[in-house]
């Protein structure tokens, strides 16, 4: 879980491949507990979904309407791809990676099923 205050240190497993076996493995989630988890881990940043309204800056991207206007169908397993690994191929700026012990699978599926419901 993410943690509110400094934390030791501990495990950090990363999702090697997010790929559509990936995505196929991932449980069906539940946007109640996605909503929660975005403000946990998300909306400190990026704000509100669709408006970005309280987000860091304007140069913070809206989620997820940002991401599917750039990558159409893909943008969920873009999404996955920034959560887990971070800024990659250049995109993502400072964002964080997100590995199974911060964010589990089943916590990356109900946040998946709340931007995207």
């Amino acid at each position: 879980s993410i943690s509110k205050g400094p934390d030791s240190a501990r495990p950090c497993t990363v999702v090697r491949n997010i790929d559509a076996a990936y995505m196929a493995s991932l449980p069906v989630g539940n946007p109640g507990r996605g909503q929660a988890s975005y403000q946990t881990t998300c909306g400190y940043c990026h704000g509100q979904i669709h408006t970005g309204e309280g987000r860091l800056g304007p140069y913070i991207s809206l989620i997820p309407d940002n991401t599917m206007a750039a990558f159409g169908t893909l943008a969920r397993t873009v999404i996955a791809e920034k959560v887990r690994h971070g800024r990659y191929f250049g995109i993502a700026g400072n964002m964080p990676l997100y590995c199974v012990e911060a964010l589990s699978d089943a916590d990356l599926s109900d946040l998946l099923s709340y931007l995207f419901q």
